[in-house]
């Protein structure tokens, strides 16, 4: 009787957080001119699908969701965020729904036990969000602030309790590459259909909004392709893997990124030394390989005063901006300036952009963006010292986990591999926030992904480390 009451007492919950889920959907959606019972329905729409669809899947749809928000045309990045917020609150809702049952149900929690890196992580979303009254722009850090907050609730909660066994974080290791790949064929297709926009400077960024965030977005991807390549790829899914890693590579040199190509570098030679030694080689010959491919661009005219310069030289060294990093080094100057003014708190949590809009930092010709491209020195002018410190030390942690679980293993078992992708990204992310600004951008391409790709290296190194002597023996 007690179990009657209390399962029909859990579906009346259910019920009016479902209802309240698919209202909020069709406000958050009415932000247009377009009709009330459109937005309505597609809210509902949405609403339905996050609720219903299969957990593995939901990796997916976060990431081509917020991927919204770095698109190459700016009216859907703007128009987007209500999007972007309403499915992030909706995957959290769908969390809270999860916790509801499982406690209904009596359940314990398998493996569930925080860390450090869990209590950090809120501690800096909540500390944007208290500070948010004293921001340039209140209401935008506040937004963004709770964005934050959910996407801790869903990875670090919601998909943290779900990865009960190595095969589960492997899923949504897969389905995070699923999302790259259609991103990527997305772009592939409106390239090769001639559609204006994918080329910038003669930089590849297809539906990216610049060359460097397809080109970082690529170095990002690779230690999982080349995982599931060596690990997981059979019979025709091998040959889609293959084309698929291909494309990547070509789309990370002809974005010209050079960014990207050192953290792709560093990730994929930390994985490689550490996982597949004897496929070293296989590495390093495709390096050349495509190395050598570029001086079919060379060019060759007689009038160029850049005469027999190379593509590669052309588009990813591009002396004229190297010293410079295209106006990179006057805007960290800048932004140290306006870190010792407001030391502490920052400006606000997430808005760096309305520094830019409000004048605060100079006007230099070569620069593009609305950000510092440094996330160390972006997240010092959001949070201050204070504010930062917890964000600083997540990295830390995780940095130091890893080389303690990762070096000198006792078995190079199938767990240990996988654990060195995700353990390979993040060294990609540290390398990539140096020259590019993303740790608190939920809607960036690149935030979600780096912090999934944390937690479930944690998960793997905590408690499925059979690699470890301990264990093996």
């Amino acid at each position: 009787m007690i179990l009657t009451v209390e399962s029909h007492q859990r579906r009346i919950t259910e019920g009016i957080l479902f209802l309240s889920a698919a209202l909020f959907a069709g406000w958050a959606l009415v932000q247009g001119e377009t009709k009330l019972w459109v937005y309505l329905f597609g809210g509902l729409a949405i609403t339905i699908t996050v609720f219903r669809v299969d957990e593995s899947i939901l990796p997916v749809i976060l990431l081509l969701t917020l991927a919204l928000g770095s698109s190459f045309r700016q009216d859907i990045s703007d128009s987007s965020f209500y999007v972007r917020f309403l499915v992030l609150g909706l995957v959290a809702v769908r969390g809270l729904m999860l916790f509801l049952r499982s406690n209904a149900n009596r359940q314990p929690q398998q493996q569930t036990g925080s860390t450090l890196l869990h209590w950090l992580f809120f501690l800096a979303g909540v500390i944007g969000t208290v500070s948010s009254p004293i921001s340039i722009d209140p209401v935008t850090s506040l937004q963004r602030a709770i964005s934050f907050l959910m996407l801790f609730f869903i990875i670090y909660i919601y998909f943290w309790f779900r990865c009960d066994a190595p095969a589960v974080c492997e899923r949504y290791a897969i389905s995070v590459r699923k999302g790259f790949a259609i991103i990527l064929a997305v772009g592939c297709v409106l390239l090769i259909s001639r559609v204006p926009g994918m080329y910038v400077g003669g930089r590849l960024r297809l539906v990216m909004g610049n060359p460097n965030q397809l080109g970082h977005y690529c170095a990002f991807m690779a230690p999982l392709l080349v995982w599931y390549l060596f690990e997981k790829a059979r019979k025709q899914g091998r040959v889609l893997a293959i084309i698929l890693a291909i494309v990547s590579l070509l789309a990370l040199v002809l974005s010209g990124s050079r960014g990207g190509l050192l953290a792709a570098a560093v990730g994929l030679l930390v994985q490689f030394t550490l996982c597949y030694r004897k496929r070293l080689g296989f590495l390093l010959a495709g390096i050349l390989f495509f190395g050598s491919i570029h001086l079919l661009f060379i060019k060759d005219t007689e009038n160029d005063y850049q005469a027999n310069e190379s593509f590669f030289q052309d588009t990813v060294i591009r002396k004229e901006t190297l010293e410079s990093g295209s106006g990179r080094k006057e805007v960290w100057k800048a932004s140290h300036r306006l870190i010792e003014k407001r030391p502490y708190f920052g400006y606000g949590f997430g808005v760096v952009d309305r520094l830019f809009q409000k004048g605060y930092f100079p006007i230099i010709r070569e620069f593009q963006g609305g950000h510092v491209h440094n996330s160390y020195l972006e997240e010092l002018l959001n949070m201050g010292w204070l504010g930062a410190f917890p964000l600083f030390g997540s990295l830390l942690y995780v940095l130091i986990i890893g080389v303690a679980h990762v070096i000198n293993p006792g078995l190079s078992t199938a767990n240990y591999r996988f654990t060195v992708a995700l353990f390979s990204v993040f060294l990609v992310g540290l390398v990539s926030s140096s020259v590019e600004s993303w740790f608190t951008s939920v809607g960036s391409v690149f935030c979600f992904p780096f912090w999934l790709a944390c937690a479930l290296f944690l998960k793997m190194a905590r408690q499925y480390n059979d690699w470890r002597p301990a264990i093996a023996s």
